[in-house]
């Protein structure tokens, strides 16, 4: 099994602390993830510090503003020449409170997140639900009523995410991390 980077700290925290992407049925597959150079590390935005590192777990973990811990399992894919990550729960972690019987009810969903890395500053931007709901088209699907759901798996994916890609507007305002340096240990 090759070994890729859980990275995208921002995108973690931004969906653990907001919420609002799109969710997604399906992640990458494992021949579309990659290893960016420079995400290791620690990182701060505003008051959140988050911690990526390259495992064997593929974890991410954050430290939220209120104090609470949060680990999730994070991939990468370069899209076009650009990067995306996708985030999901950590199946070790995030779920081992769940009642066992309420856990087949449980669907694990991925979210996705533009990246953009120059040097010590880290940007990253959510998919916007808007976004999704206007040019998804069959990629879409829908739960809970009318909330947006990406259905598309493999290259229908990849060609949901490169549309976005194209699209500035496909995206939220994001949040921008600094490298904390000295605090990796």
């Amino acid at each position: 099994m090759k070994r890729s980077l859980t990275a995208s700290l921002t995108i973690a925290a931004a969906l653990v602390l907001a919420g609002c992407s799109t969710p997604s049925l399906h992640g990458f597959d494992e021949s579309d993830r990659v290893v960016v150079d420079g995400l290791e590390g620690v990182w701060m935005a505003d008051d959140t510090v988050v911690r990526i590192e390259a495992d064997a777990d593929e974890k991410l973990y954050i430290l939220a503003p209120n104090g609470s811990r949060h680990t999730l399992a994070m991939a990468v894919a370069r899209i076009e020449g650009r990067h995306v990550a996708d985030v999901t729960l950590n199946d070790d972690d995030s779920l081992g409170t769940v009642d066992p019987v309420l856990l087949s009810f449980v669907i694990p969903v991925h979210k996705f997140a533009r990246l953009r890395l120059e040097g010590d500053t880290l940007e990253h931007a959510e998919l916007d639900d808007d976004w999704i709901g206007k040019h998804g088209g069959d990629a879409l699907g829908s739960f809970a009523g009318d909330e947006n759901l990406i259905a598309a798996k493999g290259t229908a994916l990849r060609a949901l995410l490169a549309a976005a890609l194209d699209d500035d507007d496909a995206w939220d305002d994001g949040q921008t991390f600094i490298r904390l340096k000295g605090a990796e240990d």
